[in-house]
């Protein structure tokens, strides 16, 4: 029995577009996932520069109250805490 062109390529084109959808799938996972790795590097390593830039701005006198040691110690907790100990405990930051 002789099988109809129509239904070789019907199954073909069927596995060909399910294929394209799954690496389309993957393709948008792996993208997401990267893009949010490197927001997450940019948000923690923004704080990393942020406290020397305040504590710089604090020690020539141009801090404000939108860049001071509280506000950045409240919006990076991670590393807020760490400069608050040694804030109280009168140790230097640098």
């Amino acid at each position: 029995q002789v099988e109809s062109p129509l239904q070789g390529s019907f199954l073909f084109a069927f596995f060909r577009k399910n294929m394209l959808l799954l690496s389309a799938t993957l393709s948008f996972c792996l993208i997401s996932a990267i893009t949010g790795l490197f927001i997450r590097i940019a948000v923690h390593g923004s704080a990393v520069l942020m406290f020397p830039l305040a504590l710089t701005a604090q020690y020539f006198g141009m801090s404000n109250s939108r860049m001071s040691l509280n506000v950045l110690a409240r919006s990076f907790p991670w590393i807020g805490i760490h400069v608050d100990v040694l804030r109280t405990g009168g140790r230097r930051m640098w």
